[in-house]
């Protein structure tokens, strides 16, 4: 059996003869791991141009669907239902189903970045 080291011991401490490019180099190794696990597996998405992509997906999601309520609503009079009621419904259900295309889509493409070995 390798002696290999525990991930989950604090790290060896570094002499001051050593340079901060071996520093911010195990920095990198390290972020690139938490993206492999939280990317894969599990975990918080601290990306932000990830976020920003999500927040943006989901607010415009949000405005669609919200318009296809109130128009839906205005055009069924059945419904028995005032537009806004039919704008905010669909403005609920637009919420959601940004949030689940635009998490999906997410997984999706960064499972294909992290096999192709781009862990930024």
């Amino acid at each position: 059996m390798k002696n290999e080291p525990n991930i989950f011991s604090d790290p060896p401490e570094e002499s001051e003869s050593q340079t901060s490019a071996g520093s911010s180099n195990r920095h990198s190794e390290l972020k690139e791991a938490y993206n492999l696990v939280s990317d894969t597996v599990v975990g918080v998405n601290v990306r932000k141009s990830d976020n920003v992509f999500q927040m943006k997906f989901t607010f415009v999601a949000t405005l669609i669907v919200a318009i296809m309520g109130a128009v839906a609503t205005g055009a069924n009079p059945s419904w028995q239902l005032p537009w806004y009621g039919g704008a905010l419904i669909g403005g609920f259900a637009g919420m959601v189903l940004g949030v689940f295309a635009s998490g999906i889509f997410l997984m999706i493409y960064r499972v294909i970045r992290h096999v192709h070995g781009h862990h930024d």
